[in-house]
């Protein structure tokens, strides 16, 4: 309609003001902020549970371009739970498909299966609830268009939840969006989703030079530290004191003659720099039990070399059958998921 009145700019008009799909809060910002307040919902509010709420992901710069795993994990492992709860018809849109894609992948992994797409593959269906995902650490113009907005809002008709990064928003459309929800609903929704990489951003400066006045440095990268000691925690909290961490450990110490291995994984097991990050490893026995490696997301990013000798790695320690875990410094939960995989290796 936008283009047409754009290519037409003097063609009659006419708002339909009576709005029979959303609950009063949901369509009352789309009147609001787009309609100067024209539109009269004719839908009552149901008042047994909030309608419109903002959900923060905790402090970090968490997207990856077009990608915010930290936003995922939040409404896969948080958020649409929740709303299971209430509403069986639940959608989820994003303004990238790079989200929509991980979204997807994520609540495959996890038997589920919503409609999640773009707004514009979105315009002409509705849902009880609607998840919208800004993905941007700050929003960005694109994600910001009154248009798409106003249709994101209006596609929930019983509950609407905006998932933000915690950082404070520039004067837009969503700044707007959060505003109307917490002077509706009060406080915005803290997300408890973390991991033991987020002390390297720089809002976590203070925190992280408090974690090294109680843990020593075992490496040159924070990262590595943070992982040592996350997985040293691990390990004393399970009661696992037979076990052992060893740092870099040498590739060629893990393979044998009789290692099912081709020529080429051989040559690349037996280089000298070649080596896991962790090794956790039976005291007693001296047996490998598990490798862990740290992957930083741009060193790591697919199609790049590191990552073909990552996949070497993977090939050559699913051919001597030893379990490998990794960790992506945009991952969370790193210490449950150490505990989980740890657990199934020694067992």
């Amino acid at each position: 309609m936008s283009s047409l009145c754009t290519l037409y700019p003097r063609i009659p008009q006419t708002l339909l003001r009576e709005h029979y799909r959303c609950d009063p809060l949901i369509i009352g910002f789309c009147s609001k902020q787009f309609y100067n307040g024209e539109l009269i919902p004719m839908k009552k509010s149901e008042g047994e549970f909030t309608p419109v709420r903002v959900v923060r992901t905790v402090k970090g710069n968490h997207a990856r371009g077009t990608v915010n795993f930290r936003q995922v994990e939040t409404i896969t492992k948080e958020i649409i739970p929740a709303l299971e709860e209430r509403f069986t018809d639940i959608g989820i849109i994003a303004p990238y498909n790079n989200q929509v894609n991980a979204l997807h992948e994520a609540l495959e992994t996890m038997g589920r299966c919503y409609a999640i797409a773009t707004v514009h593959k979105f315009q002409g269906r509705e849902d009880d609830a609607i998840v919208l995902s800004t993905v941007d650490n700050q929003v960005k113009e694109f994600t910001d268009d009154p248009h798409l907005l106003n249709v994101a809002v209006s596609r929930a008709r019983r509950q609407f939840t905006l998932v933000v990064s915690a950082d404070e928003q520039p004067d837009s459309n969503i700044r707007d969006l959060i505003d109307y929800i917490e002077y509706y609903q009060g406080k915005s929704v803290e997300s408890e989703i973390s991991s033991i990489f987020d002390f390297l951003y720089d809002d976590y400066t203070q925190d992280l030079l408090n974690f090294y006045k109680t843990h020593k440095r075992v490496s040159v990268y924070d990262s590595e530290n943070l992982t040592y000691w996350a997985i040293r925690d691990t390990i004393k909290e399970q009661g696992y004191a037979h076990l052992g961490i060893l740092m870099h450990y040498p590739m060629r110490h893990l393979v044998t003659e009789a290692s099912p291995l081709s020529k080429e994984q051989r040559t690349y097991a037996s280089h000298p720099w070649t080596h896991v990050d962790f090794l956790i490893f039976d005291k007693v026995t001296h047996k490998a039990k598990m490798a862990i490696e740290v992957d930083g997301t741009q060193y790591h990013k697919s199609g790049t070399e590191q990552s073909r000798r990552d996949i070497m790695k993977d090939s050559i320690l699913a051919s001597i059958n030893l379990p490998l875990l990794r960790l992506r410094t945009d991952g969370s939960q790193e210490r449950e998921v150490i505990r989980r995989v740890l657990e199934n290796a020694i067992h």
